[in-house]
This record gives C-alpha cells, sequence and structure tokens, in this order.
C-alpha cells in the first residue's frame, strides 16, 4: 500500500503541474484584465501602473515562474476583482459545491445501480429495453434544458421547492437533480453491462445449482463482483460532478466553485481561475485514489505490495 501511494502521489504532482501550466497559458490568452480593472476613463498611465502593480509588465515565462514558485508556498495569489486571497474565495465556495457533487452522486447510485440490476435480471425484455430508452433520453438531455424545464414545472406551476438560492434541503431538490441524472444514466447503462458479465460466470451457476433463491445470487455474487467497474466510474464521477458542475450551478444561481469560476473568467480573474482548477484537479487526484484503496476492500484478491 505504502508503494502504490508513492507511486500515486507522484503521478499527482506531475499532473498537478501539467494542469497549473495549461491553466495559466490558456488564461492569459483570453486578454489583458488591466484593461477591466482600470475602467474606461483610466489613461495609459494609470493602466500601466496597475499593470507594474499586478507584476504583468514582466515577460509570461518570469510570470509563469514566479506563480509556481507561489503555489510551492501555498499561495494562489489575490483575487483582482474581489481583493481577497484566491484560495480564501475558493474555501469559502466549496462547501456548497461538495454538498451539490455529494447530493447528485446519491440520487445517481441511489436510482442508476437499482436500474441497471433490474434491467440486467430482465435481458432482452420489455423491463429491459424500456430501461435502457430511459437511461439514454437521461444521457442525452442537456442540463440546462433539464434544469429550466424543473424550474417551469416544480417552483414555478406547482409551488414546489425553490427556483434558485442556497440552504435548505429544498434548495438543494432541483440542483441535485439535474445533475445527476446524466451520471444516473451512464451508472445504470455501466451496472447492466457489468451485471449480464458476472451473470453468467461459472461461480452464478454454482451458488444457484446449491439451490439459494435468485435474488441472493443477485446481491451476494453477481452485484458484489460487478461493483469492481463501478467503482472505476464512480471515481471519475465524484471529480466530474465537481468539476462539471458550473451549468447547474448557474441556472439555480448556486453559490458554488462552478459559478465561482464563471464569473471569474468572465472578469479575467486569473487567480481564481487557477484556484478553482487546482481545486478540481486535486479532487480528481484524490477521488481515483480512493477507488485504488477500495479495490483491496472490494475484492481481498487484490494486493498492491
Amino acid at each position: 500500500m505504502r508503494r502504490l501511494l508513492t507511486l500515486r502521489l507522484a503521478e499527482a504532482a506531475v499532473v498537478l503541474v501539467g494542469v497549473l501550466t495549461i491553466t495559466f497559458f490558456i488564461a492569459r490568452l483570453s486578454g489583458d484584465p488591466v484593461h477591466l480593472l482600470a475602467g474606461s476613463e483610466a489613461t495609459a498611465a494609470d493602466i500601466e501602473s496597475l499593470r507594474k502593480a499586478y507584476g504583468f509588465d514582466q515577460p509570461l515565462l518570469v510570470q509563469y515562474a514566479r506563480f509556481l514558485a507561489d503555489v510551492v508556498q501555498g499561495r494562489l495569489g489575490e483575487s483582482l476583482r474581489y481583493r481577497q486571497p484566491a484560495l480564501d474565495l475558493v474555501i469559502e465556495r466549496l462547501p456548497a459545491t461538495v454538498q451539490l457533487a455529494a447530493a447528485a452522486l446519491a440520487v445517481s447510485v441511489a436510482s442508476g445501480i437499482p436500474l441497471g440490476v433490474f434491467a440486467a435480471t430482465r435481458p432482452h425484455s420489455l423491463w429491459d429495453h424500456g430501461s435502457m430508452v430511459l437511461a439514454l433520453i437521461g444521457q442525452t438531455v442537456p442540463a440546462f434544458w433539464l434544469g429550466i424545464m424543473l424550474i417551469l414545472l416544480f417552483p414555478l406551476r406547482l409551488g414546489w421547492f425553490y427556483t434558485s438560492g442556497y440552504g435548505t434541503l429544498g434548495h438543494l431538490v432541483l440542483p441535485a437533480i439535474t445533475l445527476g441524472v446524466f451520471h444516473t444514466a451512464r451508472l445504470a447503462r455501466l451496472t447492466r453491462g457489468a451485471m449480464l458479465d458476472v451473470l453468467t460466470r461459472d461461480y452464478v451457476r454454482t451458488a444457484k445449482a446449491k439451490g439459494l433463491t435468485y435474488w441472493t445470487v443477485v446481491r451476494h455474487h453477481a452485484l458484489r463482483n460487478s461493483l469492481l467497474p463501478l467503482l472505476s466510474i464512480l471515481g471519475i464521477e465524484v471529480g466530474t460532478l465537481m468539476g462539471g458542475s458550473v451549468v447547474t450551478e448557474t441556472i439555480f444561481a448556486w453559490p458554488g466553485i462552478g459559478r465561482l469560476a464563471v464569473e471569474s473568467v468572465y472578469a479575467r480573474d486569473y487567480p481564481v481561475v487557477q484556484a478553482v482548477v487546482l481545486a478540481a484537479a486535486v479532487t480528481f487526484i484524490l477521488s481515483h485514489l480512493a477507488v485504488d484503496v477500495l479495490y483491496g476492500v472490494v475484492d481481498p484478491r487484490i494486493r498492491y505490495d
């Protein structure tokens, strides 16, 4: 296990440097933030003064080297828009995004896995085809359209839940469904495929021959052995939910890091954009590391020593 952790941490360091490098240079392709900061009535001297104050007058490679040195020391710069440390802004918004991602993941797991098992235990039946059509619809519906339709139906027509905001369970329901539907559909399809493969294995037939009930075989033998490929997907899903909540947070005015990222891109607030991307990358890496550890828990045959 120690060897695995060392290897994963070394890989994580390389990935983070790559992500930060790409983010640094792409963010600067969006334009010069000094003109936005100075305003339309600023003189050339004012703009030049601001550029020097923020270090934008230095060559790009010098800015990049200084940026990496600051990151190593735990400093991600100060927001050009809010005049606060960028890391503090991300940490302040992070709980809202974590809450939304956790709720969406719960929706996906609670509905996607049972739907996949339901379809796999009735292969090629009307129920199977109907479940997969439902999953396909869930994967093809855009989140922005689904979010708007849910707002029109529930808060505006029925008076249920809220159109926007944050703080109660009623605020969380519609954003969690909007964000979780796509992942529910993908999880259902993957669960069905994994279950169909496992249900044809010899040990499943042996379990049936011993006289175990069908659902006991499904629950204790088939589903458990189908979890390994699903764990890999769930690790990716966690990172995707954290980094892919931009549209949902914008539709429902959810105060998370996705909405903060959108606002910061429009304002060319480089430090905040970089801090949000770093937070998303770290989430991806940690979720993959957790999946590697869980492999050994689900399947005791897997050893890393």
